[in-house]
């Protein structure tokens, strides 16, 4: 079976912000991929990623993560989260980052959600990342945003966020 992948909406950022969000997704697709190109105004900052307006005092999230930087390597597993965090030792650092989230059978109303990321930092590390959302609900909406202990906390102007929609053939 070949999938077919159609570009639903890219954002391109014209000034530095802290907060990339993706609305109104149908589900008339099987999956979701969204790939992000990106850097933070500064270092030891967090990706975080959440769907459907959910955060804050939520704790819908759980996930698991594995990271190398060819030196060290570490893994984990945060349960009853506000969100799903996709940096762990390298934060949204100055340099430029990739991440590709999937989110799989994103519009199944009798399943929760899961997905996978993969993030890579030229020069410093990968990571793998399984997170889970607790909702039976279809994701309609994604928000990316950057937070931590450096300020500012944004992405870089120049950042690109795309998402796509995966059709099964």
């Amino acid at each position: 079976m070949t999938a077919t992948y159609d570009c639903i909406a890219t954002t391109s950022l014209s000034s530095a912000a802290a907060t990339v969000v993706f609305t109104s997704i149908t589900g008339t697709y099987t999956d979701l991929v969204l790939v992000a190109n990106f850097g933070s105004a500064s270092a030891n900052n967090d990706c975080r990623i959440t769907v459907n307006s959910t955060g804050g005092g939520s704790t819908d999230y759980s996930y698991t993560y594995l990271t190398g930087s060819g030196s060290a390597a570490s893994s984990g597993r945060l349960a009853n989260n506000a969100y799903v965090s996709s940096y762990f030792v390298i934060g949204c650092s100055t340099d430029p980052q990739t991440i590709t989230l999937n989110f799989m059978n994103y519009s199944n109303t009798t399943t929760n959600k899961t997905f996978l990321s993969r993030v890579s930092s030229a020069g410093k590390e990968v990571s793998a990342v399984v997170g889970l959302y607790r909702s039976t609900s279809a994701i309609t909406a994604i928000q990316l945003e950057t937070a931590g202990n450096s300020s500012p906390a944004q992405f870089t102007v120049g950042s690109t966020f795309s998402l796509y929609g995966v059709k099964a053939e």
